[in-house]
């Protein structure tokens, strides 16, 4: 499949794509640094990298502007300003607009805004085009906010507009946090040309199983009920769905019962059951001992598989276990925290070594969620992110000795590659971007993208799709 990358910024839509299988014709962006990272990132063959690598930054970043490196690839600046008669054939338009106005973070002009509006020149162009040429698939993201945008009609007007134009729509609110460490819930909209009668791409599940809402079946085997939720098995393993007043009536979501085994040799019916401590118990009853088991998770230092008997695991203040010559105890080691301040009840979050702070409005009362347990925040245009680093010695002026740890404790800002990473982008291409911009733009630029390994998945389902 081709695809034309409109709103490009440093190209996570070309990325993920190409790493899935397809080919990227064109691309629009108006941003000169952008474009800059664009180009050096996806577009420079190693004799021209060479031959940039021997001026100043600064002169390069103006220098690769310049058509020649774009190396033959269609370009357009100003979407505003491009002709459909221009734009090469390609089976599929993928577009992530200006999400500013749309964003609960602005002041939410939505699709009157100056930025958020500039969607309606897709639809412009796809107006434009002959029927026969246009893209038979459209991807676009957005903020969550575009949800709840103008209390929901503007993101009615642009699924209106795309059902006009001959599109069958579907979406989902996909979160980063199920392919990279980064809680990041972003819009994906996809477009199918009606008259292909495409089928669903979405729902897609993150490769974090935690993640995801799993349904393991149905007890209810009448096809005939009204609701279609009533009778459904979950999965405890994975995210509840969500509730609702149900007020009974059978029509409660319900959990799996895990069973890993039976003690009883004859396997007969629930006699000898052995349960899954992490899942739900069965009804308990009185069968005089020969009912129901519970597994019991204990802690198997260097011999996980191995059987033994008794404990494996002391509470705080027991004796240890006995000494042997091989001596494989292990103890639970308690980590260095930093109190973080939020305006919730406790007043604060703790965070430890590796976890993402938030560092933005450091004295606001109103901020919560700032610290992110082992993974990072929604990356912003500024990427005010930081984490917690601890040390054996002070290394910084910004550092503290925690009497209770004895060790150093310091708050430091996540890196522009680090910032890169959390969006998906493998070092050598951050190499490339940083070739030609600064730290400021990097961190604007991987702020305003999107994540690579979604856009991947994305891919496959439509290269699974269009294989079969």
């Amino acid at each position: 499949m081709r695809f034309i990358d409109f709103f490009a910024g440093i190209g996570g839509f070309r990325r993920g794509l190409e790493l899935s299988g397809h080919e990227c014709v064109g691309f629009c962006e108006f941003d000169k640094f952008a474009t800059a990272s664009y180009t050096s990132m996806h577009l420079l063959n190693e004799e021209q990298r060479k031959q940039l690598s021997e001026i100043p930054q600064r002169k390069r970043q103006k220098e690769i502007l310049k058509e020649e490196y774009r190396n033959g690839e269609w370009y357009a600046k100003d979407i505003r300003s491009v002709n459909a008669k221009d734009v090469p054939r390609a089976e599929c338009w993928c577009f992530g607009a200006p999400c500013q106005d749309f964003s609960v973070a602005g002041r939410r002009a939505g699709l009157d805004g100056d930025r958020s509006s500039l969607v309606r020149e897709i639809f412009r162009l796809l107006e434009e085009q002959e029927e026969q040429n246009r893209p038979e698939w459209l991807i676009y993201e957005n903020v969550k906010g575009m949800l709840s945008s103008n209390r929901g009609l503007d993101y009615l007007s642009i699924l209106s507009e795309m059902d006009r134009l001959g599109y069958d729509c579907e979406w989902q609110n996909i979160n980063s946090k199920w392919y990279v460490p980064q809680n990041r819930e972003r819009i994906y909209t996809i477009g199918h040309l009606r008259r292909y009668g495409r089928s669903k791409i979405f729902p897609i599940e993150g490769t974090n199983g935690e993640n995801s809402v799993f349904q393991l079946g149905n007890y209810m085997k009448t096809k005939s009920r009204e609701n279609p939720n009533q009778g459904r098995i979950y999965d405890t393993n994975g995210i509840s769905p969500c509730l609702n007043k149900m007020d009974g009536g059978g029509r409660e979501p319900s959990v799996s019962i895990r069973i890993i085994g039976n003690t009883n040799p004859s396997g007969n019916e629930m006699n000898g059951n052995i349960l899954d401590s992490m899942n739900l118990c069965q009804t308990l009853t009185t069968n005089k001992g020969e009912g129901i088991k519970i597994a019991i998770p204990v802690l198997a230092p260097d011999r996980g598989k191995k059987s033994q008997n008794g404990r494996r695991v002391k509470e705080n203040n027991e004796p240890m276990f006995t000494l042997t010559a091989q001596d494989r105890h292990g103890v639970v080691c308690e980590y260095p925290t930093l109190p973080i301040k939020e305006a919730t009840k406790k007043g604060f979050a703790e965070a430890k070594k590796g976890d993402s702070i938030n560092l933005s409005m450091p004295n606001s009362k109103t901020r919560r969620g700032r610290v992110g347990l082992d993974i990072s925040q929604t990356l912003d245009t500024n990427c005010n992110q930081g984490t917690m680093v601890v040390f054996n010695e002070k290394n910084s002026i910004y550092s503290i000795w925690s009497e209770k740890y004895q060790c150093y404790i310091a708050i430091r800002k996540l890196t522009p590659k680090e910032c890169f990473r959390l969006q998906g982008w493998t070092d050598d291409y951050f190499e490339k971007a940083a070739f030609v911009n600064t730290d400021n733009q990097l961190y604007k630029q991987v702020g305003n993208g999107v994540t690579v390994n979604v856009v991947e998945a994305i891919g496959k389902k439509i290269k699974e799709y269009e294989n079969n």
